[in-house]
């Protein structure tokens, strides 16, 4: 009996770590930027308060990583 319920303890640790680290991940923000009409090339979308950063292709489109908590985006 007291094997299994290592063998429980153990699996219960396991997915919890395993959830918290799926948690923490970055993910991806993607858009396209326009005026309102044409699609803007080489506007520069950047993390607000960070470095991280891309710029728009010939199509207005972006795609840039963000981390958890990097909510808000700038575009120059």
């Amino acid at each position: 009996m007291n094997k299994l319920f290592t063998h429980l303890i153990l699996s219960i640790s396991f997915l919890l770590f395993a959830s918290l680290s799926a948690y923490a991940q970055n993910g991806t923000i993607s858009g396209k930027i326009t005026d309102g009409t044409e699609a803007l090339i080489g506007a520069s979308v950047q993390i607000l308060g960070t470095s991280t950063g891309t710029t728009t292709d010939f199509d207005g489109n972006y795609s840039i990583s963000i981390a958890p908590g990097d909510y808000t985006i700038e575009v120059t």
